[in-house]
């Protein structure tokens, strides 16, 4: 897939990328691999200038003059890059999880509608786009979901973590999951603790990774000096990236 997937459009490479021809007013869906969780509409219009417009704290809209193509729209993007997720960041509204029948959760970084079936024995499966929940009431689904991700949170925390402790040699000697307001982790080097809040489960691996390498880089430096910060870069080039995201995740989640 390249840089952008059409939706409903056929891609024509030739003169850079893809373009429409005036009297096309069809809006075309687009993805932007730095900001993955963006929803981005693109519509050709009568001007002169490509225009970008936050419409939520996830979506933006472009409007762009026919005959634009592609690569022009690309460059733009990547020039705002830093204003959108400021704009992103600014923009005021929030999305909760939804433990009722049609409602929505998140894992890891995926949004899963609420299929529920009454049933005396609680059970979750995970499909495509949906997440269905059996349990004796409606009522009873926020319980099941959240006794269901802290399961999936000790496996997949584990798992990150355990690839972090070969990468640095270093062991960890026990490992908590918690409900945190403000922090989205914590360590004590001396004794060899972590502690990952729960709701990470709920957001891409690769956040869960910034995390965990934060708090692990902390065995190594106890404060956010220049050290600590060098140690990141070398570890993870784009945590600066991973950081902001992790920033426009909690507005989503709410």
């Amino acid at each position: 897939m390249g840089f952008w997937d059409w939706l409903g459009g056929k891609s024509e490479s030739k003169g850079g990328g893809a373009r429409k021809k005036k009297g096309d007013k069809t809006p075309q869906s687009l993805h932007f691999p730095p900001l993955p969780h963006l929803q981005i509409t693109l519509e050709y219009k009568k001007i002169k200038h490509i225009i970008l417009k936050i419409k939520s704290f996830n979506t933006l809209s472009i409007s762009a003059p026919f005959g634009v193509g592609i690569s022009e729209i690309e460059s733009v993007l990547y020039k705002r890059e830093q204003w959108i997720r400021t704009k992103l960041l600014a923009f005021p509204q929030k999305v909760g999880e939804r433990y009722c029948n049609g409602g929505e959760i998140f894992h890891l970084g995926e949004s899963y509608k609420v299929s529920f079936s009454p049933s005396h024995r609680a059970s979750i499966k995970l499909n495509e786009g949906e997440i269905r929940v059996e349990a004796r009431s409606e009522g009873e689904i926020e319980a099941v979901v959240q006794k269901w991700q802290r399961g999936e949170a000790k496996r997949v925390f584990e798992e990150v973590l355990g690839e972090w402790e070969r990468e640095l040699e270093v062991q960890i000697s026990h490992l908590s999951i918690k409900k945190m307001a403000s922090r989205w982790g914590s360590c004590n080097p001396k004794k060899g603790y972590i502690n990952l809040n729960l709701s990470l489960i709920k957001m891409p691996k690769r956040l869960i990774e910034y995390v965990a390498l934060h708090e692990m880089i902390h065995f190594f430096h106890y404060y956010h000096d220049k050290n600590f910060y060098a140690m990141m870069s070398q570890k993870m080039p784009n945590w600066k990236e991973r950081e902001l995201e992790l920033r426009e995740w909690k507005r989503r989640i709410g």
